[in-house]
Order: structure tokens, then C-alpha cells, then sequence
């Protein structure tokens, strides 16, 4: 009798000591897994900036994934500098200088002026440090500061490619087709850390050309935004993508939209995102003139505060079929 007691106290003692180590262990394996997927059950580690964009928000706002752009270390971003309506003097000095800065000029050519290619050579040296230029991170989406670019920075440079219009038979550049691009490639350096903010890149050309080739000048922009997705608001990405024109008001969410856009304008005024949206409302509403306010009241404020700045693309081309 005492006999089959004992045997079912330790059968009893047993299963508790394997419940108990079970439980521990369960908590240990979990805690191994989220470790190895980059995960934690308390405090998330943060990786190395990754975007995301929301796929729906309250307000039917359907922002595209590229509204966040994903920057990857050693990874280039394109864009491309246009010089158009130069007259051939200046065409075949511009050409000239970034020939010989790139070692493609002849012997004949380095010659002919070799105390301009000099002086030249040392400013376009020059052009590797201040190629870009970026807006200021972690300020307001609705300010624009932009300050120079250094190699130490978060982003450098790559190596630039020139192309040049086929030359004429008369030997003479025709004023309203020459058009001479700059492409620059930039990418963040391999070894940077990137800080969470609103950037945009704006390519310049070296000090020291003539004011012509200044006035003719045509930059786009490249903007995007770094913000860890466990850390970015609903109202962040709202305001990332009406920045950059990356998204869409549903049509059954006019009236949300607008709603939304008016209880921010009535705190902020001027508040640029709260007035782009309250454009495409109004004209998803068919109230084509209310959002034609909406869009000029937001250019003009940018046009105002910004007047070297150009307008965003999408922006423009609002404001363009309100004319």
C-alpha cells in the first residue's frame, strides 16, 4: 500500500518538475528564435534604417510603398543635372574642363590653355565635396533648409558621367537644343550611420561659372525619407507622402479627407501637407475651384518662404491644370 503511494507521489513530483522545466524552457527557445530573427520581446533592437509605408490609413489615404524609400549603405541614388541653351563658346569651355578633369582631354586641347585648365581643375577638384546638397534632417516636413554635403557626411559622391550633344556640321550649337547632363550617382558611405529625418538632394555645379550657365541650370531633386518603421506615426508617413505626391485619396474618402485636412489648417494655417490634402478632397468632392485655392495658397507659401527652391513635380503640375 505504502509502496504504490510513494510511486504515485514521485509519478506526480515528476510530471511537476517537467511542467516546470518546460515552461522555463519554452521562454528560453522563444527568446533564442526572436534573437535570430531581429527581434526581442521587450525593447525591439533597431536595424539599419528600413521604410515602410502604410498601406491604408484611417482617412482612406493609400500611400505606394516608394513614398518610403528603403537606403541601403553603398547603394547609389541617380539623378541627372541639365545645362540647356548654352551658346557653343560656353558648351566647348564647360566641355573642355570636365574633359580634362576626367583625364579624356587631348594633349592638343591641354595646350591650347593650359593655365584656364589649371585653374579649373582645382575647382572641379572640388566638385566631389559639393556635389549635393541635403535638406536639414529631424526639422518640420513643411521647411525646406538645405546645407552642404561633406565627405564625412552620411552621403558621398560617386564618380559623375558627362553627355554631351552630337556636334553640329555647321560647328555651331544650336541655342535652344544644346543641353549637356551631369549625372551624379550618390550613395550613403558603407561604414555611415544614417540619422532618422526628411532629406532632399539638390546637385550643384562647382563656383565660378558664368552667370548664364548659372541662370540655365536645371536640377531635379531626389527626395526621401528615413524613418525606422517601429518608431513612425500614421501623421508622420501622412505628411512624408503628401510631401513627396506619393498617394491617393479613395474615392469614397473625400469627405474624411477634407474633414482631417481642416481640423489641422484650423491649428496650423499654413501647414503645407494639411493643405495638399484638402486640395485633392475638394476636387474628389468636384469642388475644382476650392481645390485650386488649396493648391495655389500651398505654392505660394513655398514660393514665399523658399523662392530658390522649385516647386515639387506633382505640386506643379496641381497648380498647372488649375491655370
Amino acid at each position: 500500500m505504502y509502496k504504490k503511494i510513494l510511486i504515485a507521489l514521485l509519478i506526480l513530483i515528476f510530471l511537476a518538475l517537467i511542467g516546470v522545466v518546460s515552461y522555463f524552457l519554452k521562454d528560453i527557445l522563444t527568446q533564442f528564435v526572436h534573437e535570430k530573427a531581429g527581434t526581442t520581446t521587450g525593447t525591439p533592437k533597431t536595424k539599419k534604417a528600413v521604410y515602410t509605408a502604410l498601406p491604408e490609413l484611417g482617412i482612406g489615404l493609400s500611400i505606394n510603398s516608394s513614398a518610403f524609400l528603403e537606403i541601403t549603405p553603398g547603394t547609389p541614388i541617380n539623378m541627372t543635372v541639365v545645362l540647356r541653351n548654352l551658346s557653343a563658346e560656353e558648351a566647348y569651355r564647360l566641355k573642355l574642363k570636365i574633359d580634362y578633369y576626367t583625364n579624356k582631354a587631348s594633349a592638343t586641347e591641354k595646350q591650347k590653355t593650359p593655365d584656364v585648365l589649371a585653374r579649373w581643375q582645382s575647382r572641379l577638384d572640388s566638385l566631389a565635396e559639393k556635389a549635393v546638397t541635403l535638406s536639414s534632417a529631424n526639422i518640420p516636413f513643411d521647411k525646406w533648409i538645405t546645407f552642404q554635403l561633406k565627405n564625412n557626411s552620411a552621403f558621398s559622391p560617386l564618380p559623375w558621367q558627362l553627355e554631351m550633344p552630337p556636334q553640329p556640321k555647321e560647328n555651331k550649337l544650336n541655342l535652344t537644343e544644346t543641353r549637356i547632363e551631369l549625372t551624379y550617382f550618390i550613395a550613403p558611405d558603407t561604414s555611415s550611420s544614417i540619422t532618422p529625418g526628411t532629406y532632399t538632394i539638390k546637385a550643384i555645379l562647382p563656383a565660378g561659372l558664368t552667370p548664364k550657365i548659372k541662370k540655365d541650370l536645371e536640377s531635379n531633386t531626389v527626395a526621401f525619407t528615413i524613418i525606422p518603421k517601429e518608431k513612425a506615426s500614421k501623421q508622420t508617413i501622412i505628411d512624408c507622402a503628401l510631401l513627396t505626391g506619393d498617394y491617393h485619396v479613395q474615392h469614397d474618402n473625400f469627405t474624411a479627407a477634407l474633414s482631417l485636412a481642416q481640423q489641422i489648417l484650423h491649428e496650423k494655417p499654413q501647414y503645407i501637407p494639411a493643405l495638399l490634402l484638402s486640395g485633392d478632397a475638394y476636387e474628389g468632392l468636384s469642388n475644382h475651384e476650392s481645390a485650386c485655392d488649396a493648391y495655389f495658397t500651398a505654392s505660394n507659401i513655398i514660393t514665399k518662404e523658399y523662392p530658390d527652391e522649385p516647386l515639387p513635380p506633382f505640386l506643379f503640375e496641381k497648380r498647372h491644370k488649375c491655370l
